[in-house]
């Protein structure tokens, strides 16, 4: 996972690599603030993720589907 200058969190699904830079594949793509996103944290055990930025809140993701709805045309864009 990383946050972003655009505002955006990206999670990608590490690549098969040896730790080397191995690539990745983005799956999914957060709008989780109006600017700067400097903060990633996720919950130690639970399925919960903490994000912020320069705005002053915090916000709390966790998953509500169970089958993934993202769109790699929409992302690529």
């Amino acid at each position: 996972m990383s946050g972003s200058d655009c505002g955006h969190v990206f999670v990608w699904e590490r690549g098969g690599g040896g730790g080397g830079g191995g690539g990745g594949r983005l799956v999914m793509l957060l709008e989780a603030d109006q600017h700067v996103v400097n903060c990633v944290q996720p919950h130690p055990h639970l399925p919960l993720l903490a994000t912020s930025g320069i705005d002053y809140d915090v916000k709390l993701w966790a998953p509500v589907h169970t089958e993934s709805v993202f769109n790699q045309e929409m992302a690529d864009e």
